[in-house]
């Protein structure tokens, strides 16, 4: 229930233009509540029906899998987002400075209103930046949920089936998974190439199924409690970095250069 204080809050700072998701997150209310105060009151929210077309776009984020560009960003959230458990609904995609431009990139997929926050990290004795997109929304954390990227997944996390990540947009998803979490390394001078992608050993045993990498592919626990899943072979690592920046249309560039650098010598 609505007190009064918060009732003037709401068509004031509606009034003045700011979006149902801002001023529900300024008061620590949901987005419906906001919006049904809004109905009650008989104000048109047709006055600002380009922050209410963005707000329906929000609701509907990851509905569904079914083009390249969700698929990519799920598979990046499955490996680097952060989705509250409880009753808090944040969405939030936290990376490291050099990483801005993706930051960027997932800001405007999800035409999010907020500030992108800049965040500084002290370990080890020094200082590291890096920028944090972030929102609100209680169908979006239920979207995810529903697509297998759950609230404390460190341990847990397991690959999603067919009908949650159809088969057209499986690589999309892997190389969203693989820009959070895995990486190319590559001996410029012996030619030897191996791709390594962490995770839990079920979600690991999901992209070998998936990807029929069982001849290719080796599953083993690392010194933390994750697993790594590692690719050997010039012709093994080629023909999978092939898959997964063939036609691609987002990527985290540094890694997808890593694949261009060292493409002459595969």
């Amino acid at each position: 229930m609505l007190n009064q204080t918060q009732k003037d809050f709401i068509l004031e700072n509606y009034n003045n233009g700011e979006s149902i998701n801002c001023i529900a997150k300024k008061m620590n209310v949901s987005w419906d509540t906001v919006k049904r105060f809004l109905i009650k009151e008989n104000v048109s929210l047709q006055k600002n029906l380009n922050q209410f077309q963005k707000e329906q776009h929000l609701d509907s984020l990851f509905e569904k899998i079914d083009n390249d560009e969700a698929a990519y960003w799920l598979g990046f959230l499955y490996a680097d987002g952060s989705i509250r458990s409880g009753t808090r609904n944040e969405i939030t995609l936290d990376l490291k400075e050099e990483d801005l431009d993706t930051i960027k990139a997932f800001h405007a997929f999800c035409h999010n209103q907020n500030n992108i926050r800049e965040h500084t990290i002290k370990r080890n004795g020094k200082e590291f930046k890096s920028y944090v997109s972030g929102f609100s929304n209680k169908q979006v954390k239920e979207n995810l949920i529903n697509l297998g990227c759950v609230p404390k997944k460190s341990l847990t996390l397991t690959f999603p089936s067919e009908q949650q990540v159809p088969n057209e947009f499986l690589y999309d998803f892997i190389r969203g998974y693989f820009d959070g979490d895995g990486y190319v390394r590559y001996d410029t001078q012996n030619h030897k190439y191996d791709i390594v992608i962490l995770g839990t050993e079920q979600f690991l045993q999901g992209v070998v199924k998936r990807l029929d990498l069982l001849e290719i592919a080796k599953i083993q626990p690392t010194q933390s409690k994750a697993f790594s899943l590692a690719i050997y072979g010039k012709e093994h690592v080629y023909n999978f970095l092939k898959n997964l920046y063939d036609n691609d249309k987002i990527a985290l560039k540094r890694k997808k250069q890593i694949f261009l650098q060292a493409q002459s010598g595969l």
